[in-house]
């Protein structure tokens, strides 16, 4: 009788497991539009930045006391830039795709990386204080 019981008991399980889709994520989509977002955010700080410091001469953007600390050494900075968006944007591609190829896996593993590399994205826009 026991032995009924827990078959039944077993079959209800994975009958229940089957119908809604097993373990859920414990991170959800909106995770990943943070991410993007974030990512976004900072594609268009780095226009502005870069239309605000290409606009003056150089010489013209070191005699500015506020120009200056944003754009100085801007073709360094621009490189750093691309560097660092590059490999936030392969990070968030990456984290994408594993989201859609494994929708029932904890996209912790994935997630992490691509928020660090969309802070440290952001990290090197330079901003004017």
């Amino acid at each position: 009788m026991r032995s009924l019981i827990a078959a039944v008991g077993l079959a209800l399980l994975v009958a229940g497991c089957a119908t809604t889709g097993g373990v859920q994520n414990p991170l959800t989509s909106v995770d990943m539009y943070r991410v993007k977002n974030t990512y976004a955010a900072t594609l268009e700080l780095v226009v502005a930045w870069r239309n605000y410091c290409w606009s003056k001469s150089y010489a013209a953007i070191l005699a500015d006391p506020v120009a200056k600390p944003a754009c100085e050494n801007r073709r360094a900075k621009l490189r750093t830039i691309q560097s660092a968006q590059a490999k936030a944007g392969t990070a968030i591609r990456y984290a994408d795709n594993f989201i859609k190829t494994n929708p029932t896996v904890s996209i912790a593993s994935v997630i992490g990386p691509a928020w660090d590399a969309v802070s440290f994205f952001q990290s090197v826009v330079p901003r004017v204080n």
